[in-house]
């Protein structure tokens, strides 16, 4: 697999109107370096306040990027409407994300899709219809059972030698977290995670690289976990997928002093946490090869200074089963 340069994504969550507008000067500089921004919900906070007008706000800020780069998204808690029977009409009448063949096309309520970009195939994922059916809202099993289908058949194909011969890495981005180390009573924070239960074991059989998400209002890197077990203490050939939260890039509420506290690893899978105020920041994930990526987690308002960074280094076709 030849790449000709090193590509970088901008990887962020959770960013609201005011509370990120660090984060999106900092975006500005360096948008033009970067192949595409991905945000992992959680947008303007919320798209439909105001009637609406904190979304136009929002992507008229966003703009100078989006209008050149692509700006791709899924939704968080705070895309979902808070006028009964609405829906997520504010996300899904502003943004318009690709299909593929194993699906018609991202619909009103159906936010999961996936494409390739350079040596990366990338599948989004929409984590609030398993976190709803979980407390007994939403659609039903019936689409989340649908949604479970098509990650399982993307990452199945995406994993064919065929495939990972040309995108050699997979990195699936959504909302929530399958682990987190958070002093709170979200899903990711319970023995009975309903995200880890779903997809724990699908990312493992497929050999995803790494998982990406917010709805945390913090950055924690883990280390290669399955089933709650660390695999190993470094990412050298990775034996389990990485997981990534970061979620701290700047939201409204708390009047932009957005944090969620950690007090310490909640188990041995924490590598890396951070939560302060004003520690707010985003991801720079470079795709160096098909050996080597950098993550780098930046820190807005310190000039873009790494607050933290590693590599994750595999043998080419490397297969964890």
């Amino acid at each position: 697999v030849v790449q000709e340069r090193p590509q970088t994504f901008i990887m962020l969550a959770d960013m609201g109107k005011k509370g990120g507008s660090a984060t999106l000067k900092s975006l500005f500089h360096e948008s033009e370096d970067v192949v595409a921004v991905i945000h992992a919900g959680d947008i303007a906070y919320d798209l439909e306040d105001e009637g609406g007008r904190v979304g136009d706000e929002f992507m008229r800020l966003i703009e100078p990027i989006a209008a050149y780069k692509p700006y791709m998204v899924c939704p968080g808690n705070h895309e979902l409407s808070k006028i009964n029977d609405c829906g997520y009409v504010q996300f899904s009448n502003r943004f318009a994300m690709p299909y593929t063949d194993l699906d018609s096309a991202m619909t009103s309520d159906h936010f999961w899709y996936s494409y390739n970009v350079g040596l990366v195939h990338f599948l989004a994922i929409d984590t609030m219809h398993m976190v709803r059916f979980k407390k007994g809202h939403g659609q039903g099993k019936e689409v989340v059972f649908q949604q479970l289908a098509f990650i399982e058949e993307d990452l199945r194909q995406a994993n064919t030698p065929q495939a990972r011969a040309k995108q050699p890495w997979v990195i699936v981005y959504g909302h929530h977290p399958l682990y987190c180390s958070n002093l709170s009573f979200d899903d990711c924070a319970l023995d009975d995670c309903i995200t880890r239960r779903f997809l724990d074991g699908i990312f493992n059989q497929h050999n995803v690289d790494i998982y990406f998400t917010g709805h945390q209002h913090s950055y924690e890197r883990l280390w290669p976990t399955v089933n709650g077990t660390v695999t190993q203490e470094h990412y050298n050939n990775p034996s389990a997928t990485v997981q990534i939260i970061s979620g701290q890039t700047g939201c409204n509420e708390n009047d932009g002093i957005c944090i969620n506290v950690v007090a310490g690893a909640k188990g041995p899978w924490s590598a890396f946490r951070s939560w302060l105020p004003f520690f707010y920041g985003y991801g720079r994930l470079t795709v160096f090869n098909e050996t080597h990526i950098q993550w780098q987690q930046v820190l807005s308002y310190f000039y873009n200074l790494p607050q933290d960074e590693f590599f994750i280094v595999k043998d080419a076709q490397l297969k964890r089963n």
